[in-house]
């Protein structure tokens, strides 16, 4: 009974002990709204997600322009695009952590203001699964080019159109492609970018951590042995049993 007692008081005090371990995750950081914080696309494959997952692209962003860095965090960032005027919708969504690029000068015209000429008549999609139309662009309209995205096979441009925005096969279009930002793109290596991203990022798992996990297991079996040996102190046996035995068997000898 008396072991049984032990153990179930050595698990809850290491469980209580060691759980903040195990469960705690670090929060993302953010950025302080006193500053503007960005990032740059540096090729063609950088996604814009619609969920903190990386799971859903909402479309790929052109390359040489900019993003507003919001919060930082492990996996995913979350950043704006598009917000510099106001008469047009901004696009807040994630970007992949590994692919951020943070960018320290100032930037001018972070963002395409690039538009083309509808030279077919053609649906505007609310969503990626063509699901929902929400109008139908004429030709001769104008549209304002956020991105791009493959869907089933199909280029569709991601655009703003008559106070719609949407998606749109590229094909509504004459052929075109998006010219780069009048900032030149300067090659830079990934260590130069890992000391870029740590001037505001918080340590992650590729950086110094205060607790990896190495760290994390010393901690727990140093916990686990501290707790062994309150259980142990809590519940070890009384040496005045042996001194009354001792005395016992001396009296007895005396008759």
């Amino acid at each position: 009974m008396k072991t049984l007692k032990c153990t179930i008081i050595f698990l809850f005090i290491n469980f209580i002990l060691i759980q903040p371990f195990l469960v705690a995750e670090k929060p993302a950081k953010k950025v302080n709204a006193n500053e503007t914080v960005w990032a740059r696309i540096t090729n063609d494959q950088t996604a814009l997600y619609s969920d903190m997952a990386c799971t859903m692209i909402k479309f790929y962003i052109p390359k040489s322009y900019f993003v507003k860095v919001l919060q930082i965090g492990d996996d995913s960032t979350r950043v704006i695009y598009m917000d510099d005027d106001s008469t047009i919708p901004s696009c807040e969504g994630y970007l992949k952590t590994c692919d951020l690029l943070l960018y320290e000068d100032r930037v001018y015209n972070p963002y395409p203001n690039f538009s083309v000429k509808i030279i077919a008549d053609e649906i505007l999609f609310a969503d990626s699964n063509k699901n929902y139309p929400k109008t139908v662009l004429s030709y001769g309209d104008t549209a304002l080019i956020y991105g791009i995205l493959q869907i089933q096979s199909e280029n569709f441009c991601y655009v703003y159109s008559n106070g719609y925005i949407g998606y749109v096969r590229r094909s509504a279009f004459s052929p075109f492609e998006i010219p780069l930002h009048e900032i030149p793109l300067i090659k830079q290596d990934s260590s130069d970018q890992s000391t870029t991203n740590s001037s505001i990022k918080e340590p992650t798992q590729n950086s110094n951590t205060s607790i990896d996990s190495t760290m994390k297991i010393v901690i727990i079996v140093a916990l686990s042995i501290t707790c062994l040996s309150v259980v142990y102190l809590l519940f070890k046996p009384k040496a005045q049993t042996n001194v009354k035995l001792a005395i016992s068997q001396d009296n007895d000898d005396d008759f």
